[in-house]
């Protein structure tokens, strides 16, 4: 149940100043506003805006392969271990046999232009938030985000999201594809535990079909990691979709002002010129 936030309105423009926001933290608070899930709570989101989110092997497991992706050197190079190559991204060393795909996906797009952060100002209620993006790149007149998905791709969950509505609006485009790398999960049989063991005991095995395992040699592998590209999930843009953005923006900062966030969300200037964090070359 949300909190009634039309009290607020009166004192937005004196509690808060310019925001700065991700696209990221923007459809985490959408997930929550829906109760879309029991992980998208508000305890993480308002962590999340603090900085104070916890990276879990799963997000480290994706930053490793989309650093993968966006740096296709490290593809080239592997390392020898227990009879098996490795290729190593962001300290993880992944199986080069499923790295090799990641190659597969980049040869496929040779024409892809990789994309710089991107973000774009946005006027609500007199304020001004300015939202940040990043997106992997672009080919021709579309947008391609890469996405590593646990278990089964849920479409829908993709199609509802607003990352690629802020990204479409953003770069002025018309569609984006989401190309998703499915990893594979345990499933019962793969874990079934000997007759007569608790369901506890089923429970705690059944975590997925990967693992980080610290070798001898003191580097943290990934076992048991087997990935498979889906079909692209294609995005359009429509002509309500502004509309839709500022009302998100809308709600967004008056939950900010509500939970008295503000302070954690400014844009940060630099102490010698004066411009945003974004814009400053002084270092």
């Amino acid at each position: 149940m949300q909190p009634n936030y039309q009290f607020l309105t009166s004192t937005i423009q004196k509690a808060m100043e310019n925001l700065n926001v991700s696209v990221g933290l923007l459809e985490q608070f959408r997930r929550y506003q829906e109760d879309t899930t029991d992980q998208d709570t508000e305890a993480k989101l308002i962590a999340r805006v603090k900085g104070k989110q916890k990276i879990d092997a799963k997000r480290q497991i994706v930053a490793g392969w989309k650093h993968m992706l966006l740096h296709p050197g490290l593809l080239y190079r592997t390392f020898p271990y227990k009879s098996r190559k490795w290729v190593s991204a962001n300290d993880i060393y992944y199986p080069h046999e499923e790295a090799k795909k990641a190659l597969a996906y980049i040869e496929a797009h040779s024409k892809l232009v990789p994309c710089q952060p991107i973000r774009k100002m946005y006027t609500v209620g007199g304020m001004q938030i300015q939202v940040t993006g990043s997106l992997y790149g672009i080919e021709g007149m579309q947008l391609r985000e890469v996405k590593l998905n646990y278990g089964q791709t849920d479409i829908l969950a993709y199609m509802a999201s607003y990352q690629w509505r802020f990204l479409l609006d953003m770069m002025h485009s018309k569609v984006l594809y989401y190309d998703v790398f499915e990893v594979a999960t345990a499933t019962l049989d793969e874990y079934m535990p000997p007759h007569g063991s608790a369901v506890e005991d089923l429970q705690q095995r059944m975590v997925g079909g990967y693992k980080l395992k610290t070798g001898e040699d003191g580097r943290t592998y990934l076992y048991g990691f087997e990935v498979t590209l889906q079909e692209p999930i294609a995005c359009a843009s429509y002509e309500a979709m502004q509309m839709d953005l500022i009302y998100l923006l809308t709600d967004f900062r008056d939950w900010v002002t509500y939970r008295q966030l503000g302070s954690y969300l400014k844009i940060k200037s630099c102490p010698g010129c004066g411009l945003t964090a974004l814009d400053c070359s002084c270092f």
